[in-house]
């Protein structure tokens, strides 16, 4: 497993969150899908999120409601992402 090649030293909570974001049924996570995933609560994830941006990165673009979507800090920004910091810039602009 990722984690364990890269011999990061996490609690057992960070561990399981941050496996969730190792999941290849996904690109992205959020923190509701996480939390329901592992029947944790979501401030649990969140703070373990926050708390690890060595390993996880929010992703510049939003999911479908709005919501923030996680990764891995290992995996490539996708071209929605860089679209959606382009759209933010342009938005900014006119503004």
């Amino acid at each position: 497993m990722l984690l364990e090649q890269q011999e990061v030293d996490l609690d057992p909570t960070a561990r399981r969150v941050i496996e969730a974001l190792v999941d290849e049924r996904f690109d992205f996570r959020t923190v509701q899908g996480i939390s329901e995933a592992l029947d944790l609560p979501e401030a649990t994830v969140q703070e373990v999120l926050d708390g690890h941006d060595d390993l996880v990165r929010l992703s510049a673009a939003p999911g479908r409601n709005g919501e923030a979507l996680y990764t891995l800090r290992s995996q490539p920004v996708t071209t929605r992402e860089k679209l959606a910091v382009a759209q933010t810039a342009l938005e900014k602009s006119v503004s």
